[in-house]
């Protein structure tokens, strides 16, 4: 393991197996592809052994980081044989295609509004949506920078962009995570999310489903070709400039 996962707790801590009434609600539950039609989840994981990642919102900069890392970092052909990855999010379909263009990711991604196999599997939902603290950042978070340009980028590559999704990606307080299911439909792994940037590392998590892991690039200053930190405060007026548009989130995310 790499040192940037030496503070994360041992598999055995976060592997549970879930109750036969959990599994029950989690094969039955309805998710919806990015044309809006609707699968029954035991009907898209039979007979395979699948990773499940819970991302929050379609607009979280963080989750989308980690999608972006996962799909360069795990890629399909580093998967075992009859291991398959998907993501699954708590909006609506509606924001699916621009989410896959956003991450150039090659895995399934589906909508699940309703939440029920959140609450079924205790997936956290925090009353405060303050953003968590930057201190012990996972390695995927490298490029996605401090609160200010966090908040930014929800803006100007959410917001801004498809402006008619504001009501439809999904609740920000609603935390997400990681479950691997069976060939047999057993759970052999799951975690919970703690706070918004809180994924399973991924070289950790290549190693629970047998995958390859393929580093990221590093340039010079051991910084991910992807993108640095950056300075958060060296666009300040145009942030101010977005922060009347970002508004409209913000008041969003507190009526949720």
């Amino acid at each position: 393991m790499s040192s940037t996962q030496s503070s994360r707790p041992s598999h055995a801590a976060e592997t549970a197996q879930l109750t036969p009434d959990q599994l029950d609600v989690l094969y039955s539950a309805e998710v919806f592809d990015e044309d809006g039609q609707s699968h029954q989840l035991d009907r898209i994981t039979q007979g395979k052994r699948v990773l499940l990642v819970f991302i929050r919102h379609f607009w979280c900069p963080s989750c989308r980081a980690y999608i972006k890392h996962l799909s360069n970092c795990i890629p399909p052909e580093s998967l075992p044989p009859g291991t398959c990855i998907i993501i699954i999010a708590n909006g609506q379909y509606q924001p699916i295609s621009a989410y896959r263009q956003a991450t150039h990711t090659p895995y399934a991604i589906y909508a699940h509004p309703s939440l029920v196999i959140h609450k079924a599997l205790d997936f956290r939902a925090p009353i405060s949506i303050i953003p968590h603290p930057l201190e012990g950042s996972k390695a995927y978070e490298a490029g996605v920078g401090g609160r200010w340009r966090m908040f930014w980028t929800a803006v100007t590559e959410g917001l801004m962009v498809a402006p008619l999704h504001l009501t439809k990606v999904g609740p920000p307080g609603q935390h997400g995570g990681e479950v691997v299911l069976e060939a047999d439909g057993t759970c052999s792994f799951i975690h919970r999310m703690e706070h918004g940037g809180d994924h399973t590392d991924l070289e950790e998590l290549s190693d629970i489903i047998d995958a390859s892991y393929i580093p990221m690039e590093m340039d010079d200053e051991g910084v991910e070709r992807e993108g640095g930190k950056g300075e958060e405060w060296g666009n300040l007026p145009v942030m101010l400039g977005g922060l009347v548009l970002g508004l409209a989130v913000g008041l969003y995310w507190n009526s949720v």
